[in-house]
Order: C-alpha cells, then structure tokens, then sequence
C-alpha cells in the first residue's frame, strides 16, 4: 500500500473517530438539545481588512491587490484530492489541518479549486507585492497594529473601520455540516472608509521609478508650492512591507525614511543668505573679487573653484555657487539676521503632519552658538552643524516661488466615510512670511539663471523650464580608504515662469549636487511635464 493511501486511511480513520467521539458524547449528555442547537454555527473570519488610505484623487494606496483564502470542512472522501492539490512541502501541513475535524482557513490550495468543502474567498492584501509610497503609510505588525507612518498616526481610525469577511457553516448537534459542505460567505463593515493624504499616486510613482534607478541612499520630495501640500515623498532605499525582517538585517536602513530626515545641505543655504541679504537693503548688485580663499580671523575658508571666480556679483555668486562671496555677505549680515531669515524659511522647525507623526526640525544653531566670526562664515555657506530636511528645502524654495510665504508642510487632506468626499477635513496652517515680494521675484530670477546660464547643467530638464539650486555638503564621516562622504542636492521648480511643482532632491554618498542629484531633478521634471501633457489630452 503507497504511503499517499496510508496517509489518507490514517486521516479517515481519525476523522471517523471524532464524529464517534462527537456521538459518544452527545449521547451521553442530558441536554442533548440544546447541545446541538449551540453547535448549529461555527463561523471563521477569512479576512479582516483596515479602513482605506487613499491619495489625493481617492485612489486607494492598500488594499488593492487580493488574495485567496480558502475555506475547509474537513471530509474523508475529499481528503485525498486536497492532498494532491499541494506541493509536497505544504501537505503536512494541510494534513494536520484536516486531522483537527473542524472547519478551517488555509492559503495553500489552489485557487478556483472546485472540491465539495472548500468555499473559496477573495480578501484585500493589505500591501502590494511593489507597494507604493511605504514611508508614508508605514506598516502593521502580526497583531495588526499600526507601527509606523499613517498606520500609527491613524491606527484607532483605520481598525475600527474597514470590511470584514466572514465564512460561516449550519451544523447539526453532531457537528455535521446541514445539506452542503459549503460554507455561507458575508461581508460586513465598512470598505469605504479611510484616511486622504495629498500624495498623488502617478507623482509618486514617478518619483519611486526614477528614484529606484537613479538613487541608492537618498530621497525625494515634491511640494505643491501655493499650499504647502507634499505630493510624493520617495525615500531610498525602498523596503517590502510584507517583510520587515529583510529590512531590519540591512545596513543601508531602508526602513528610514528620508524624506523629513535632516542632512547637510551647503550651497542650497546659500538662497537664505541671499533673501536675508536682499531683505536687508544689500543691492544684488554688491561686487565682490573672490580670489579662492577668504581669511576669517586667522581661519582660510576656500571657494571651490581654488583659482577664484574674480569679481562677481550676487546673481553671478549664485550661478557659480561661490563660497567665498556668501562668505563675505554672511558676515556682514550677522549671525543673527541669518538665523532670522532662515528660521522665516522653516530650518529648525518640525512639522506635525499627522498625531505622532513629525518631521525632523534639524539643527538650526542659535545666534548665541555661533559667537565667532568663523562660526558664521561656516553657517553662510551651509555648513557646520546647520541640517535640513528634504521637506524644509522644498519650503524654502516654496517661498521663492509663493513672493515670500513660507507655507507649513501638509500630508492629510482628511478623512472620508464614502471613499468620495472628504468628511472631515483637515485644517492647513498659515504660511510664514519670509522675505518681500521684490526679494522673491530676485531670486526667482537668480535661480533660474543657475539653471539656464551655469555651464554643463545637468538639472536643466528637456521638456520644461526650470529653476533651482544645487548643493554638495560635507558630512564628517569618512568612508574605509578615508575620503570624505558628501550629501550631493539640488532643490527647484518647474515650470520656471508659472511655478506648478517644488522638488527637493538628497543623494547621499554622491559626488556633486550637480552630478549626483541634478539628473534626477531633470528626469522627474521631464516625466512629471509628460504625465500632465497625457492627463491633458485626455481631459474631457
């Protein structure tokens, strides 16, 4: 006799045995009864889904793929052929399934399988095989709690909604399935429900293709300027919400996300001296002869063209990025007039985008941290102990764009009940102002020219006018041969003349901003510029 026969006798046997048992017991009792009408449901819960999370436009971010769950009454007859539906590393495990007698639950069988017992059911995965934007929704653990991201920030919201999925079967006193061995499906809750962030789904997906490739460490972010709102926000590397443990082991930290994390950020900076510069009566057309080098107190601060860039202006310090200019203009403004401007512009402050769930405010240093003047040079050019996020370059930028109001970064448009309209919506905050509306349009002009005028541009999109600034800073660490690793930027906008998306762009162990983050800016805006072109043409 084969052993798939034994096996299978085995199995009829024990399932004989407990309907015997069953019987025995029945028997026995004085309350047969009522015995038996207690015993006349047994129901298994096949999928229990979590209220929705959906993007700007109501398209759902989780929950759009399914999955098939299978639903077993255990039958000698039939035992045999879901054996042989499995492969040989799943059948012990069915086996000891079907040894229990009872009605269970089971994702190893084939789906579409038509055998008498085994109702069918298809339940939401909560995550994707290539989930989008997991920084920003974050994950549940095995116990279905929100851990991280709007999981954690909205996790009493999203539990106590969502669509559940019941399997039930009609026994009779002998725990017999009444008629068929099929069991009853029900659905009931609500699939509707769930939080709207202001991510759009296609901008999103935009920046994760072009990151993926382009990016190993690092992230993007793209802000609606006029109101603050984060469209995507793409951090590198990416990780699988479906397996953490993967995530935990590797060194690169991809659970981190990068987004409203604080870096280094150089010459971006570079834009608050200007606005603070500007906003204080310094003409833009203030000249300044850059030799290279700049003594501070006894302190060389080198420019990085070491032969100097000669007598420049402002515009034209901006377009080559030159340190020893923005050196020269951060000590006459003072340490304090730079904090000032740069807190106008949001560094050193963290946003609250949803309960629990914040930006890193990054390092601001108080005028009284900096007491020298080698201090403040440091700070002009973006370095030092100064940090910044992703999200606070793209408020900085923002106020460029928006004539001098810094808006407070928003990611929850709300919540809805219907998966139409928002039900409850969610207050936005009131812009800062950071500079005059003479001083933005300035910039605006500057930043453009460094993206037209400065040579072998590699931010300068192809489909779309651009403006914007690029950054490489020094971070302090060092990697095994002892050079030193630099956090390359660019920050901007497109189009340049009517403003529609705000990019902030890190690239961490990058080599320039130019060469590192300035081509991801290009294919975002290229792509972006296409995606809407399409969206148009197909508007009705």
């Amino acid at each position: 006799m084969s052993k798939r026969m034994i096996a299978v006798f085995s199995l009829f046997c024990v399932l004989m045995s407990f309907l015997n048992i069953r019987v025995a017991t029945l028997a026995a009792s004085a309350d047969l009864k009522e015995t038996a009408l207690n015993q006349r449901s047994y129901t298994l819960t096949a999928g229990s889904a979590r209220g929705q999370i959906y993007d700007r436009n109501f398209n759902s971010l989780v929950n759009t793929e399914a999955k098939t769950v299978s639903a077993v009454l255990p039958q000698p007859e039939t035992a045999e052929d879901l054996l042989d539906s499995v492969s040989k590393e799943d059948r012990d495990s069915l086996y000891k399934s079907l040894q229990q007698g009872r009605p269970f639950l089971t994702e190893l069988l084939p789906k579409e399988l038509e055998t008498d017992g085994v109702t069918q059911v298809s339940v939401p995965e909560r995550y994707g095989k290539n989930q989008i934007a997991s920084h920003i929704i974050g994950y549940i653990n095995s116990e279905g709690k929100g851990v991280t991201g709007i999981e954690k920030a909205y996790d009493d919201f999203l539990s106590g909604t969502g669509e559940i999925t019941q399997v039930s079967y009609t026994l009779n006193g002998l725990g017999e399935a009444l008629k068929t061995g099929n069991g009853a499906v029900s659905k009931t809750g609500d699939g509707s429900s769930g939080v709207v962030l202001t991510i759009d789904r296609g901008i999103q997906a935009v920046c994760e293709n072009v990151g993926s490739k382009m990016i190993g460490q690092g992230a993007v972010v793209v802000m609606e300027p006029s109101t603050g709102k984060l469209l995507a926000c793409a951090s590198f590397p990416e990780y699988d919400p479906n397996d953490i443990a993967s995530s935990l082991k590797n060194d690169a930290g991809p659970l981190l996300n990068r987004c409203f994390s604080a870096f280094p950020v150089g010459s971006t900076f570079k834009i608050t001296l200007a606005a603070a510069a500007l906003d204080s009566g310094i003409p833009a057309s203030l000249a300044y002869g850059c030799t290279g080098l700049i003594d501070v107190s006894g302190q060389p601060f080198h420019c990085h063209l070491l032969s100097g860039h000669g007598t420049i202006d402002m515009q034209k310090a901006m377009i080559e990025s030159c340190n020893t200019y923005f050196v020269s203009l951060g000590l006459q403004l003072g340490a304090k007039k730079i904090v000032e401007s740069a807190s106008n512009l949001s560094f050193g402050r963290q946003t609250e985008l949803a309960e629990g769930l914040y930006t890193s405010a990054g390092v601001l240093p108080k005028p009284e941290e900096l007491p020298n003047p080698a201090d403040v040079a440091n700070l002009s050019f973006g370095q030092g102990r100064l940090l910044a996020t992703p999200v606070q370059l793209c408020q900085m930028i923002s106020s460029v764009v928006n004539g001098g109001k810094t808006p407070v970064a928003q990611l929850v448009e709300g919540t809805t009940r219907d998966g139409v309209t928002l039900s409850e919506k969610k207050e936005s905050s009131a812009p800062i102002y950071a500079m005059t509306e003479s001083t933005a349009k300035t910039l605006q002009d500057f930043l453009k020219a460094c993206v037209e005028q400065k040579g072998n541009m590699r931010a300068k999109p192809t489909r779309v006018s651009a403006a914007g600034k690029t950054g490489t800073a020094q971070t302090g660490s060092f990697d095994e041969v002892g050079n030193e690793k630099l956090d390359a930027w660019f920050a901007g906008y497109f189009p340049a003349e009517n403003p529609k998306y705000v990019v902030a762009v890190v690239v961490e162990n990058g080599t320039t901003g130019n060469m590192s983050a300035g081509p991801v800016f290009a294919e975002i805006a290229d792509n972006l510029t296409l995606l809407d072109e399409i969206k148009a043409e197909q508007a009705p």
